[in-house]
């Protein structure tokens, strides 16, 4: 039977045991009654917000009307043609603020101008108006200043004589009014809510602030009257403000304002373990721009409207026992024919992962998990025989690069040097022309060889070349072991390591001392030519031994060739002469290549240069080449003379190098493509299993499992994560290794970059009770890969979480800039890495503990990953471990985006493979 006839077969016991019409029925009653108790409440808790803004409001419109007091007025004109008449009006003022905040006698003679003028007794008859009325001031204070901001009349003496250095007289002064959220106000030591009025003249021009502290008192009222008025019984009111502190309330047995943690405004519902049912107001404003802070909270019992339905509920509660009984049962008998088969292919995937192909997969039952496993056996099988073949073509591959390797020894001197230039590898044809055995050059410097001809800066110029990722190209002239001198035409190269820095030399080198003393001979006889006519003859028989001697005319016509000329070209010496050296055009090279050549040795000067040429018989072959001009009287050439050598042998070689290099890059697009195939074959099967792990453990299907079952489908599903995680790392490692990783820049937020690595790291950490910070402080932003980043950052957090103690860990992620790069770490006090291992930390499959029991999990690629995608963004990554006080990774990142790339890296973008695989 399948597994989803068994779920079918499940939900129909259930059906029987209870109806569930019963639960939605319980379900919308309840919903109901709260939702129509909720909105009752939301809408009388904001029509007594609304008593407080009309009473508010009625407060404002009383200040703008008491602002425009003529008595007021009057004084406040007073008051600020005495300050315009003063000298020094700041000192004064000053002067004046010490005295009355220090002075609590009201004995000053200022103070008491102040106290009791006029303005002061018209806001005093105020107060009094109200406490005769209403048996209660309504304001704790009020009082006026000046255009300078100095108090000219008050109720009751202020804490401070000066006010314009306060934020409700400037808004005030600015905006017209000032209405601030209830607070404790100092001066008037009571809990209040300020209002304040800009004060003009006639002609609308500022004179000064009225400001009246109205006593939040007169709020308890209002709570009260509204009670009075609500149609149900056993309600409270509380006035909360922005904080969801409780200013005022109508209930003796207040709830604590943690309870109200969450809630929003025009919320409503159950709080205090259901004890209490609350409703919250919107936010009371006077108007668009103007909030108060303030909300009313409306508190009932919740009993009286839930009571018709609590027989009904407890009714429920014997059915869903019954209900849970039968599906523990149910889900232990289900669990088993699904779990055994999971654990069969959680095995297999480890195969997998683990290269084991030979193990057969066999699932024997009839259901979905029967279809995967086969599906498993036929990926697996699959894998095999893609593998195998794979592997032939390697082998195949291997032989023909070594076929090269044994060409290129054949022709050429081959060596090999460590970082530092010291040789570590030579063939045998460096040792037969160095005269050298491979055991006296192994460790030595080239400097063995080195001769007085070239200067200490020649040395210099190669060596600032290949240290920088460059190709270095040219003459050398070197001693041999003997004495003797010989010359090479050499290409030294550098080798780069996995994570792109430069590991090795590679210089491939022809013997040219013959063609070096051809040249050297015929530049002596030139040179003597006019004094040792003689000697031409001997000359020419010379370079008729070693060399390929063309002389032509100045129309390049040719007048003389040697033998030598005519063994390679193929043709006779009679079918040379009066003919053009077009005649051997290969067409290999362009209109221009021959243009520039013809222009240079018109012009009287020397051209050096390698030329492919065609001989008679349709084969090519390649020339060094030397072309110079013999000048006339008048300092214009009258015949050019050619001397060339066959470098056919040294050419083939180079091409047999760059064939080698090719086949590199088809053998790593085969790794490309095993690896795509791999990661597509490896993760299509986990995609059902995660599911189905994941569909075990809704107790909506399965029930309630136990402990061991729970465990056993975390397992599963933890296995398949990692199998995931595992084949994005080996997938990101191979791209890394074909230098085919592409990175995405962008304008990053750096802030928000770090939050995101804290908030999906936070889950880990807590699990394992490890404690993480940021202590990164605000920064700019930055150009760079942030996915990629990320990745980094999380790395380095799960390798710390496995390192640190699940009692007192504590990981600290930060970011800090410094000159054009930012810095980021991730710091832990764990247990450190030993120097042993500290060298062997960024490589690939590396374990700190290799044990078979080993505590810390990983595959090892995780830091060699890090490492790989920092150096492709251009930056450096290094950390500090001592052991028992923790480890701190760093790297680093330019905040622009870099520029990598050398010269070396175009033309070889993978050289560590392509050489040393040519070599080996």
């Amino acid at each position: 039977m399948k597994i989803s006839h068994k779920l079918i077969v499940s939900y129909v016991l259930i059906g029987i045991i209870v109806s569930t019409v019963a639960f939605i029925s319980i379900d919308f009653t309840k919903n109901t009654l709260v939702k129509s108790e909720g909105e009752k409440t939301i809408n009388f808790s904001n029509e007594v917000g609304g008593n407080l803004i009309n009473d508010i409001k009625y407060r404002v419109d009383e200040i703008k009307e008491l602002s425009k007091n003529p008595t007021i007025i009057q004084e406040i004109k007073k008051s600020n043609s005495f300050y315009d008449s003063l000298h020094d009006i700041k000192s004064t003022i000053e002067s004046r603020d010490e005295i009355w905040r220090n002075n609590f006698s009201e004995e000053t003679n200022f103070i008491n101008e102040v106290i009791n003028n006029p303005a002061s007794e018209a806001l005093n008859q105020k107060l009094n108006f109200y406490l005769n009325e209403h048996e209660n001031k309504i304001y704790a204070e009020i009082f006026v200043t000046n255009s300078y901001g100095v108090n000219v009349g008050e109720t009751g003496k202020t804490s401070d004589y000066l006010q314009s250095d306060e934020s409700w007289w400037i808004t005030a002064r600015n905006n017209g009014m000032h209405i601030s959220s209830i607070n404790y106000d100092q001066s008037s030591g009571v809990y209040s809510l300020d209002i304040s009025q800009k004060i003009t003249d006639d002609s609308g021009n500022f004179i000064g602030v009225i400001k009246a502290v109205y006593d939040s008192k007169e709020f308890l009222n209002i709570l009260v009257k509204s009670n009075e008025h609500f149609v149900s019984e056993d309600i409270d009111i509380y006035l909360i403000d922005d904080k969801k502190n409780i200013i005022y309330t109508t209930s003796d047995h207040p709830f604590s304002a943690l309870l109200l943690e969450g809630f929003t405004n025009n919320e409503y519902g159950l709080i205090d373990n259901d004890s209490r049912f609350v409703s919250i107001s919107d936010k009371i404003k006077i108007n668009s721009d103007t909030n108060t802070g303030l909300a009313i909270v409306i508190e009932q019992d919740p009993k009286k409207f839930f009571s018709s339905i609590n027989s009904f509920i407890f009714l429920i509660s014997v059915l869903s026992l019954v209900v849970t009984i039968g599906i523990v049962l149910l889900g232990l008998l289900i669990s088993r024919s699904i779990v055994l088969p999971l654990r069969v292919l959680s095995k297999s995937s480890d195969d997998l992962a683990s290269g084991i192909l030979d193990r057969r997969i066999s699932l024997d039952t009839a259901d979905e998990f029967g279809e995967l496993g086969i599906k498993f056996e036929r990926m697996r099988v699959l894998l095999k025989s893609k593998n195998e073949g794979l592997q032939e073509e390697l082998k195949k591959r291997s032989q023909r690069l070594q076929d090269y390797k044994s060409a290129i020894d054949k022709h050429s001197l081959v060596s090999i040097t460590d970082k530092n230039g010291n040789i570590i590898y030579v063939n045998e044809k460096f040792c037969d022309v160095s005269k050298y055995k491979a055991e006296e050059l192994i460790g030595k410097n080239h400097r063995i060889l080195k001769s007085t001809h070239h200067p200490k800066e020649f040395y210099s110029g190669i060596w600032s070349v290949i240290s920088k990722g460059g190709v270095w190209r040219g003459d050398i002239k070197n001693i041999a072991k003997d004495g003797s001198q010989y010359w090479v035409k050499s290409i030294i190269a550098p080798l780069l390591d996995d994570y792109g820095d430069i590991d090795e030399y590679i210089a491939i080198r022809t013997d040219i001392t013959e063609q070096k003393r051809t040249e050297e001979q015929l530049s002596t006889a030139l040179a003597s030519l006019s004094h040792k006519s003689s000697e031409l003859e001997k000359i020419t028989n010379a370079l008729d031994e070693s060399a390929i001697v063309a002389i032509t005319d100045n129309q390049g016509r040719i007048i003389s060739v040697n033998d030598k000329f005519c063994e390679i070209s193929k043709y006779s010496r009679e079918e040379l002469i009066g003919k053009n050296h077009r005649l051997l055009k290969s067409e290999f090279h362009s209109h221009e290549f021959f243009k520039k050549l013809w222009e240079t040795i018109s012009s009287g000067k020397v051209w050096t240069g390698d030329i492919k040429n065609k001989a008679k018989d349709g084969t090519y072959y390649w020339v060094k080449t030397s072309i110079t001009p013999l000048l006339g009287h008048d300092g214009k050439p009258e015949r050019y003379i050619a001397i060339r050598t066959d470098i056919t042998k040294q050419k083939n070689t180079e091409e047999q190098l760059s064939i080698s290099l090719e086949e590199n890059k088809k053998v790593d697009k085969l790794k490309e493509e095993f690896m795509t195939m791999i990661s597509h074959e490896l993760k299509t099967p986990l995609t059902p299993i995660t599911l189905w792990a994941g569909a075990l453990k809704d107790e909506n299907i399965m029930g309630k499992l136990s402990e061991e079952q729970l465990e056993a489908i975390n397992t599963i599903s933890n296995a398949a994560d990692e199998l995931t995680c595992l084949v994005g790392d080996i997938f990101d490692s191979y791209k890394l290794d074909l230098n085919q990783l592409k990175f995405s820049h962008k304008k990053i937020d750096v802030d928000e970059l770090m939050n995101n690595v804290y908030e999906q790291s936070q889950k880990i950490c807590e699990k394992k009770g490890v404690i993480l910070e940021n202590t990164s402080q605000k920064m700019d932003t930055m150009y760079g890969d942030e996915k990629r980043i990320i990745q980094i950052l999380k790395n380095m957090v799960n390798n710390s979480v496995d390192f640190v103690s699940p009692n007192d860990g504590k990981i600290i992620i930060n970011v800090s800039e410094k000159g054009d790069s930012l810095i980021f770490s991730v710091r832990d006090n764990g247990i450190g890495i030993s120097e042993e291992n500290q060298k062997h930390v960024f490589k690939k499959f590396y374990q700190v503990d290799t044990s078979t029991t080993r505590e810390h999990g990983g595959s090892g690629l995780g830091l060699s990953i890090c490492q790989g995608l920092v150096i492709g963004m251009g930056g450096n990554i290094w950390f500090e471990s001592k052991i028992g006080e923790g480890t701190v990774f760093y790297f680093s990142l330019p905040k622009n985006k870099p520029q990598i790339e050398s010269e070396f890296q175009k033309e070889y973008p993978n050289p560590k493979i392509s050489m040393q695989n040519t070599l080996n």
